[in-house]
């Protein structure tokens, strides 16, 4: 009797939606090993948290030999999160979005100006646009967040960084008070912000339903990325 048997696995959530209406459950997440013990794993940690404690600095925290060993970590721990992916350690959404963290370390090493400059006068800051920022950054890690929300294994300390990151900057894009005290002319319609967010949201309400899940103990969310304003 398959018409039964389909029926009793729709019912226990164990195939898709044979009936019309039905509504697709997320399969239960796989067991997975704890990365904090992997020494590759704590290495880019120490990396990030050099290089955020950088980023939220003065203007001058190194001299240039220091913010040239602070890119040079900065790209060991790019190749180390692809060597952790390669050994089956993360999943493709999870070294995706690692990477745009490490992305956005590198601009914000970058933006930070050397003590062999403190004396020039040719600086010139860059323009102050802080919703096309926000959202630049959210919609870069959009498509990697709703993969996430679908694959059948996340690392929970892996997923915490990250959901950490996208909730700031959801915090600020969902505020209709931030996005009136910040007009941007770069982002004359605030429509497809609002979808973005929308989009976003939705991702990691479903990926925290899944954490939560019996069975899943997901460690505490670790300090991320500084928002710094030029």
């Amino acid at each position: 009797m398959p018409s039964l048997r389909l029926s009793l696995l729709a019912s226990l959530g164990l195939c898709g939606c044979p009936a019309p209406g039905c509504t697709p459950v997320d399969p239960p997440l796989a067991r997975v090993e704890s990365l904090e013990g992997d020494p590759d794993w704590q290495k880019v940690q120490g990396i990030w948290r050099e290089a955020a404690a950088i980023a939220g600095a003065g203007d001058y925290p190194f001299d240039e030999a220091g913010q040239r060993r602070l890119f040079a970590d900065l790209e060991e721990s790019r190749t180390l999160v692809q060597g952790l992916a390669a050994r089956g350690l993360l999943t493709e959404s999870e070294a995706g979005l690692l990477q745009e963290d490490v992305d956005e370390l590198v601009g914000l090493v970058g933006s930070k100006r050397p003590t062999e400059l403190r004396m020039a006068t040719c600086y010139e800051p860059m323009p102050y646009t802080p919703v096309r920022d926000t959202l630049t950054r959210l919609e870069g890690r959009l498509p990697l967040l709703e993969k996430l929300a679908v694959d059948e294994t996340l690392h929970p300390e892996v997923v915490r960084r990250v959901l950490a990151r996208v909730e700031e900057d959801l915090e600020l894009l969902e505020s209709e008070e931030w996005l009136a005290g910040h007009p941007d002319h770069s982002v004359p319609d605030l429509d497809p912000v609002r979808a973005s967010s929308q989009r976003a949201r939705a991702a990691v309400e479903r990926i925290e339903a899944r954490l939560a899940a019996p069975g899943a103990t997901p460690p505490e969310a670790p300090a991320t990325i500084p928002e710094v304003e030029p």
